[in-house]
């Protein structure tokens, strides 16, 4: 058991409020604005203002702040995970016990799926409260890998209550952000932001520095310094009088302040220290013995361990040989200084650093140094012998730099670094400038008169076709290339079998396509070249799976995964680790899938490849709409169409179009759907793909099924079915069978649904391909249940069944998908002081946490239309700041969800409302429902019932506790509408010769609207029928007493009349 980490305290305390601070009220009104987001990203360099933005929020909002200072010191993830915990303690003391004991009984890297679990269910469980976590100073950890994936899980389950501010000088850029941003779950204050204004800065200077400044003067402090607070302040400092023209001088430097403290740092050393610092910047990163070799001295470990001792913006990089480099921004001061005063030098060293690094083996570091010596062609030659191997491990930038950094004209002559860059354009996304590069190949080679060349120039310009989609096209200039290709250039034949058999598998012709494919294979395997056969083997797999052939498929990918991870090749990695994400999607193992392919997304983010991310991000798509989550597949498919229309990715643009459809109409949006389905067929047809049209044909299908349009519906079904076939599409194949299945079913044709059925299992069998079954239970229940009753492949349909059963109960766990859900029945008592009961189960004071809870779930009550955001606050919050507001709206929205259920209020068309689908039964309108019947009711005894049953609901006015105004309109109407009944009850009692209930009646409402003339006619009525002439004679008395006193005005005519039948019957 591992023991407690010790904990310094101040990490996890909110630092105090330093006075002289300015606070930034657009900046703290934005942050309100935003916390429903899960995440807040604050990032800008050192001196903006970040921390003491995050202490201003936290004095002023009423959210619990948890709060966490990082260093270097949590990159450990056990580290940070201890901290975290003990951060959320300081509000919530009795969070996380079950996590640090996990912590202490685990050996090495706490698991990431383990503790984000453990820390999602904590948070939802044990946290009751809409709270706030600050993450401050995180590019200290913004390298570590562990705990940038735990944050990343941790960001994908977070529960609504909780939510993250994260500051720091950088972006995280390996948090897998794209979801979060498509969702809208993502706000950002960068140095923009942040940057001072001119009020702003005026503002500061005269508090705090008695230094006053014109509007004018400010603007222009503003624009030198570009909003940079401390770079004033740093400057007020060395400056002997606070004026405005020492400031503008101070602030000129092209490099701002960071120039000068570079300046100053410099200036104080002795010459031979800065001689050293100079010389030695032209290094990356130094030892001591290739400073000796560089510099022609035996000093420099002396000198380097001064410079580390004199903390000169140093860095250790190494622990064997004592390595060092250079803080980046004062090696660039350096260097620019270098080459400003002794330019001769500069190259010099530069040329003498690229041969010691080759003399070392180490080529790679050489290049970059040729360059800056202006020797291009040793800098050629270097590139040229390790262009194809980096382009091999997929470390296109470091290539694509070194060919942006030569002379046009020494890369225009050479067709080989043409096709570099076409191929790495290929890779980014760039599509139409491939296209283009591969032109300007074509001609180098055609000059050089070198046919293979030619031939490979023509095919890297039908992968650009082929990415667009235009895959007839593709194919014709695969086949051009193979014509006149020597049967000795193996890699280009290769190339033009593969450019076939892909294009075919994407045409729908996937046995032409694996035919293709595996002679370029076997061309590659001859050859030796294991970085294309691999490639190969991903590619076969591609089109295995399609087929159905998911064990083949998985045994090529398994080839090509090992070769990726021998080579350390991230990008060809992320590639085949989302096609395995795929095939375990086919299989309906949704857990791995995302699980393979969310490590995929985040690579593709790191090498930067759009046209990879949009691929992975539709197979995310895929597994989520499988899951009911159609709201975040929507996102993510919305997501992969937009990145695949920047990089002109053809298929994925089809794909995300089709499949958009296809969410929507899950949502019942049918209009909308037919919509991209349209769209989407169109981009099918220009592809000429019969698996696209195919898959088109199946979606539309299912949407004219839901619209009762069957006889299309079946014609759209049975088309894809005859394009599968063709294509050779094994599981769309199936489902196009299965939902044909469901069709005739669904019109009592048993034995035509029985015969699909049958066909389907037969192609499914030992396929592990149907997953869709498990996904659309609703057709797979029936069907099932058909097949077994018949006894049609019994087996087949068995394992199906238990398949299902088990995948059910996943579901629930995995998703948030209210249909999978019993909903609460609900009886709201608004009548009264407003109490809910949930299943028979009074909701306590407790449960609501705050008595504005539960207002506000009667609020939404009050407006089943829904109402916007602003609406909400306005009327529930009307004396509190908008933004703070904006705070305390999520806040109480929380709870609400929390007491009630969490789809209780539903956010659509930016608009909240009570969700109707939950079933309630409510007693205003219990209430007004009566009220409504017994008005139209003829039956004077029905009539009199159905009064009498509404009056019993009135249990008090509505919402009697409540003191806001919004609930003093209808308070009052109900009231009237209650006084009214009353008084038409006591009417009708009258009627019926029931004096005594009739008086009562109108006695309460005598009570409760003393005003009200026709209660006191009706006592007085009564009591004159009773024999009680007195009584009728101080009825009227009492009403002629109060409008007299109170309204200035005598009783009405009627009311007169039967005092003076009272008074006559007096006198008698």
């Amino acid at each position: 058991m591992k023991a407690p980490i010790p904990l310094i305290t101040t990490k996890i305390l909110v630092p105090g409020r330093r006075p002289e601070l300015l606070k930034r009220q657009r900046l703290l009104d934005f942050l309100h604005n935003s916390i429903d987001r899960k995440l807040i990203l604050i990032s800008a360099p050192a001196g903006y203002g970040k921390t003491s933005l995050l202490v201003d929020f936290a004095t002023e909002t009423n959210l619990p702040i948890c709060w966490y200072t990082l260093d270097s010191f949590d990159s450990d993830l056990r580290i940070f995970l201890e901290y975290l915990v003990v951060s959320i303690r300081q509000r919530f003391p009795r969070f996380g016990e079950n996590i640090q004991q996990a912590l202490r009984n685990t050996d090495g890297e706490p698991d990431l799926l383990t503790f984000t679990g453990l820390f999602v269910n904590a948070i939802y469980n044990e946290i009751p409260e809409y709270f706030v976590i600050v993450l401050d100073d995180y590019h200290n950890v913004d390298e570590s890998e562990s705990v940038n994936a735990f944050l990343d899980m941790l960001l994908n389950y977070l529960p609504e209550n909780c939510h993250i501010i994260l500051a720091g000088r950088t972006i995280p850029v390996k948090l897998t952000l794209t979801a979060l941003t498509a969702r809208q779950e993502v706000a950002g204050i960068g140095a923009s932001d942040l940057r001072f204004t001119p009020e702003e800065i005026k503002l500061l200077l005269s508090r705090n520095y008695n230094i006053i400044l014109t509007d004018v003067q400010a603007q222009e402090l503003a624009k030198i310094y570009e909003g940079w607070i401390t770079g004033i302040i740093l400057s007020i400092a060395r400056i002997k009088k606070g004026s405005f023209d020492d400031l503008l001088r101070a602030g000129r430097d092209k490099e701002q302040i960071f120039d000068y403290l570079a300046e100053e740092v410099f200036a104080f050393q002795p010459p031979i220290l800065r001689r050293f610092l100079l010389d030695s910047s032209v290094l990356t990163e130094m030892s001591a013995s290739l400073c000796n070799e560089l510099l022609d001295t035996n000093l420099s470990e002396k000198t380097l361990r001064l410079l580390d001792k004199r903390n000169l913006f140093i860095v250790q990089v190494g622990d064997e040989e004592r390595w060092y480099r250079y803080h980046n921004l004062f090696r660039e001061f350096l260097q620019r200084k270098l080459a400003q005063e002794t330019p001769d030098r500069f190259r010099e060293l530069h040329l003498k650093a690229g041969k010691l690094w080759c003399k070392r083996g180490l080529p790679e570091k050489a290049v970059s140094h040729y360059l800056s010596a202006e020797a291009f062609e040793e800098a050629i030659a270097l590139i040229d012998s390790l262009a194809e191997k980096l382009y091999f491990l997929g470390r296109w930038r470091l290539l694509a730099s070194w060919l942006d950094s030569l002379p046009p004209e020494y890369v225009e002559r050479c067709g080989r670094f043409l096709l570099y860059q076409a191929r790495i354009c290929l890779e980014t996304g760039e599509v139409e400038k491939a296209q283009e590069l591969c032109e300007r190949g074509l001609k180098a080679y055609a000059l050089e008169g070198n046919k293979a060349g030619m031939a490979l120039a023509m095919l890297e310009k039908g992968t650009a076709l082929r990415l667009q989609g235009r895959l007839t096209e593709a194919v014709e200039i695969a086949k051009q290339a193979l014509e006149f290709t020597p049967t000795s250039a193996t890699a280009v034949r290769g190339l033009a079998y593969k450019t076939l058999g892909i294009c075919y598998g994407l045409l729908g012709a996937l046995e032409e396509g694996v035919k293709y494919l595996s002679e370029a294979l076997k061309l590659y395997q001859a050859s030796g070249s294991r970085y294309d056969a691999a490639l190969l083997h991903h590619d076969l797999g591609n089109l295995y799976a399609l087929s159905g052939q998911l064990d083949v498929a998985l045994e090529h990918y398994h080839r090509a995964l090992d070769y990726w991870r021998d080579t350390s090749n991230m990008a060809a990695l992320t590639n085949t680790l989302n096609s395995l994400g795929v095939v375990h999607y086919y299989a309906g193992e949704y857990m791995e899938a995302l699980r393979l392919l969310e490590e995929a997304w985040g690579k593709a983010k790191t090498i930067g490849n759009p046209r990879l991310e949009a691929t992975i991000l539709a197979g995310i798509g895929d597994v989520y709409l499988d899951l009911r989550e159609y709201t975040r597949a929507l996102d993510y498919y919305k997501s992969a169409l937009e990145l695949a229309t920047r990089a002109r990715e053809g298929f994925i643009i089809f794909y995300a179009t089709n499949a958009i459809g296809e969410a929507l109409r899950r949502q019942g949006k049918f209009d909308e759907a037919l919509r991209w389905l349209d769209q989407a067929s169109g981009q099918a047809k220009a592809h000429r793909s019969e698996y696209e049209v195919g898959l088109n044909r199946l979606y539309k299908g299912l949407l004219y099924m839901e619209l009762k349009r069957t006889e299309e519906a079946k014609t759209l079904l049975e088309e894809a079915l005859e394009l599968f076939h063709q294509a050779g599409s094994k599981r769309e194949l199936a489902r196009a069978l299965f939902y044909l299945a469901y069709l005739h079913l669904s019109q009592h044709q048993d034995e035509k649904a029985l015969s699909y059925l049958q066909e389907m299992a037969r192609h499914l069998q030992g396929a592990r391909c149907e997953g869709f079954l498990l996904a659309d239970k609703e057709y797979t229940v029936p069907l099932v249940n058909l097949a077994l009753r018949h006894r049609v492949a019994v087996g087949f349909f068995q394992r199906v069944k238990g398949k299902l059963r088990a995948s059910l109960s996943r579901l629930k766990e995995i998703t948030k998908d209210t249909a999978l859900e019993i909903l609460p029945y609900l009886e709201i008592y608004a009548l009264g002081l407003g109490q809910v009961m949930k299943d028979g189960k009074m909701l306590t004071t407790s449960d609501w946490n705050t008595a504005t809870t539960r207002e506000l779930f009667f609020f939404f009550l009050l407006h089943p239309d829904g109402l916007r955001k602003e609406q909400v606050m306005a009327e529930m919050w009307p004396e509190v700041p908008t933004a703070k507001a904006n705070s305390l709206f999520h806040s109480s929205l929380y709870r609400l969800r929390r007491a009630v259920h969490p789809e209780c209020i539903i956010y659509e068309n930016g608009l909240y409302r009570f969700n109707e689908m939950i079933p309630k039964w409510y007693d205003v309108e219990e209430f007004e429902s009566l009220l409504e019947k017994a008005k139209s009711e003829k039956s004077p005894a029905h009539r009199k019932e159905l009064l009498t049953q509404a009056l019993k609901l009135y249990q008090g006015d509505f919402l009697e506790n409540c003191y806001h105004d919004w609930c003093l309109p209808y308070r009052d109407e109900l009231l009237e509408r209650y006084l009214r009944a009353l008084l038409e009850l006591a009417r009708i009692h009258l009627s019926e010769g029931d004096y005594e209930a009739a008086s009562q009646l109108a006695k309460i409402t005598v009570t409760r609207d003393p005003f009200r003339e026709e209660a006191y006619r009706i006592l007085m009525r009564c009591s004159l029928l009773m024999g009680d002439r007195t009584s009728a004679l101080r009825w009227f008395d009492q009403c002629r007493e109060i409008l007299r006193k109170e309204l200035g005005v005598e009783p009405g005519y009627e009311t007169r009349r039967i005092y003076e039948e009272a008074t006559r019957s007096c006198k008698g």
